[in-house]
């Protein structure tokens, strides 16, 4: 477990270990890695919000061999030029976001939103201008280019040291421009944990590199691929924690008056038997008021001053 001054960091080798801990109630975000997703920079004509998104969708599609029913993209604005937009847009097949999410969907656990865990960071470690950023991912070591806050280009290298990194970087950058991406990125930041490849990404992009911290608050992105089907199911589970809780304050109240009444039968029992029990005991003084009553009706006539004026 780590902690830094602004949060507690749990770390978890796998959803697995981290599933359990949460509620169908939680707000939590699923970042997917790299290798689930296709990240491209699109340039754009301007269009009205819901047109942007399908135009994004279409574009998003026609690089990938599925069904239209079978992908979930998101996106971000990155600059506005003119009468164009620059966005960072993403795509997952839903069949592998299933999978990587099985975990928690089979304890009934949905995010409120899913994205990139790329995105995260670029948002977080370089929220304006161009950055490069070097960081582990699975096991693996990504580079991923951020502009404005938002991962333009990503790539997963086939090893963690120096001599790979020499090898695989120049390829690297080469593709980010064939790509109309950016490389003049002022900036450079290398996770903590890699730092044995300070030196050669020194070296290879000419730039001082920056460290960034292990885990730091994330911010907030607008990427969101949650899909449908798992919005609907989540409202559903909420919907129903609801009534549950509904149900269940409903059956408290029932149960808190079904005590009450029993408390009044036991008063009222007691109450009876404390009047049975004076009744028992006054029941001699009761006969011999009544007898003397009695005695004073039978003796009235004799001494009646009617009859003896």
């Amino acid at each position: 477990m780590e902690q830094n001054s602004a949060w507690e960091v749990r770390g978890f080798a796998s959803l697995e270990e981290a599933a359990p801990i949460l509620t169908s109630n939680d707000e939590f975000v699923l970042a997917l890695p790299i290798s689930a997703v296709l990240v491209q920079r699109l340039r754009l004509p301007a269009a009205a919000e819901g047109d942007f998104a399908e135009m994004v969708r279409i574009q998003m599609e026609k690089a990938l061999p599925y069904a239209p029913e079978e992908v979930t993209t998101g996106f971000e604005v990155i600059e506005k030029i003119g009468e164009e937009s620059v966005v960072s847009a993403v795509a997952v097949h839903n069949e592998k976001l299933n999978e990587l999410a099985a975990p928690l969907s089979a304890r009934g656990l949905f995010p409120s939103r899913v994205t990139v865990y790329a995105a995260l960071r670029c948002a977080t470690h370089a929220p304006n201008g161009d950055a490069f950023l070097i960081f582990p991912e699975q096991g693996s070591v990504i580079c991923a280019i951020g502009e404005e806050g938002a991962v333009s280009f990503a790539r997963t290298l086939e090893g963690g040291d120096p001599k790979q990194l020499e090898m695989d970087l120049p390829h690297l950058v080469l593709s980010a421009e064939l790509a109309g991406v950016s490389t003049s990125f002022p900036v450079v930041l290398l996770d903590e944990s890699l730092f044995a490849l300070r030196e050669t990404a020194q070296r290879l992009l000419a730039r001082e590199v920056d460290l960034i911290a292990v885990e730091a608050p994330p911010t907030d992105t607008q990427m969101n691929l949650l899909p449908e089907a798992w919005r609907h199911r989540r409202v559903e589970l909420v919907r129903q924690a609801e009534w549950r809780r509904r149900l269940l304050i409903g059956a408290g109240v029932y149960g808190a008056v079904v005590l009450l009444l029993l408390a009044c039968l036991l008063v009222i029992r007691f109450e009876i038997g404390r009047l049975d029990r004076r009744i028992a005991r006054d029941a001699p003084r009761t006969e011999f008021v009544q007898a003397a009553a009695m005695n004073w009706k039978a003796l009235a006539p004799a001494i009646d001053p009617h009859y003896y004026p």
